[in-house]
């Protein structure tokens, strides 16, 4: 059974890599801007996108499948997505919620504008905490050694 899936899921995936670049040879050959040939284009997207959506959909049902068969991997993921809730709800409760005046010229909502700022702070702890848990591990090795 499992060779068969996998059977089936190759000839997919080639059916679609083939389509694709068919699709995007044949906007590269023609060279013109004209409709037909921006479909083609566009059918070319489409089937990267649907690649795209079909491989994440993978990794995350993998993920989830390997995630659900160890209970102490439930535990670490819990703890994990803890985590990023609260650093969510800390980079939400820090961004600013008075529009710039930039964001006053250019019509921005302020809950895009706040979001914006959520996203932007997640990004920065994120990153210090990267740097924080690197120059950690080398203090670690440091003393144990």
């Amino acid at each position: 059974m499992n060779t068969l899936i996998k059977k089936i899921i190759n000839i997919g995936i080639g059916l679609l890599a083939a389509i694709a670049v068919l699709s995007s040879l044949y906007f590269v050959i023609i060279k013109d801007a004209n409709t037909e040939v921006m479909g083609s284009l566009n059918v070319t997207f489409m089937i990267t996108y649907v690649m795209l959506l079909i491989a994440l959909a993978a990794i995350i049902l993998f993920a989830i499948f390997q995630t659900v068969s160890d209970k102490k991997k439930i535990v670490r993921a819990v703890i994990l997505l803890a985590i990023a809730a609260v650093i969510i709800l800390i980079a939400y409760f820090i961004a600013p919620s008075t529009l710039s005046d930039v964001a006053l010229r250019l019509e921005v909502a302020p809950t895009i504008y706040k979001w914006v700022g959520t996203a932007l702070n997640v990004t920065y702890i994120t990153f210090f905490g990267v740097i924080a848990a690197f120059l950690g591990s080398i203090i670690y090795v440091k003393i144990k050694n």
